[in-house]
């Protein structure tokens, strides 16, 4: 899959967190693209469509890049993925919620 083709450094996790603090803008997007099918499947596990999960895992890396340099991070596999998941959640409760509204909406108004 052309999607996930990226290249890999040969530092760790720790020594890219490290790095990433000093230059975010040049080492956030080798870190996130180490993870980024984690990022992608873990997306596709709770939206259940592909295309929907390509652009959550999009935006999540504006989210990704302000908290990994303002956060201590011990365990960065683990860190990451309760941000995915928490996101992905967040977002289906939103759009839970709309619906609801619409729903209320349309009932109010077949009221009358």
């Amino acid at each position: 899959m052309k999607w996930f083709k990226t290249k890999h450094i040969d530092l760790s996790d720790a020594e890219l967190l490290l790095k990433l603090k000093e230059e975010p803008d040049t080492w956030t997007p080798i870190l996130f693209s180490r993870y980024l099918e984690l990022i992608y499947g873990v997306c596709l596990q709770y939206y259940k469509d592909p295309e929907k999960s390509k652009d959550a895992t999009m935006a999540l890396y504006g989210k990704f890049a302000d908290k990994v340099v303002s956060h201590k991070v011990d365990n960065f596999k683990s860190w990451l993925y309760v941000l995915v998941k928490n996101d992905c959640l967040e977002n289906l409760r939103k759009s839970t919620r709309q619906k609801e509204k619409i729903k209320e909406h349309q009932i109010m108004q077949s009221e009358d």
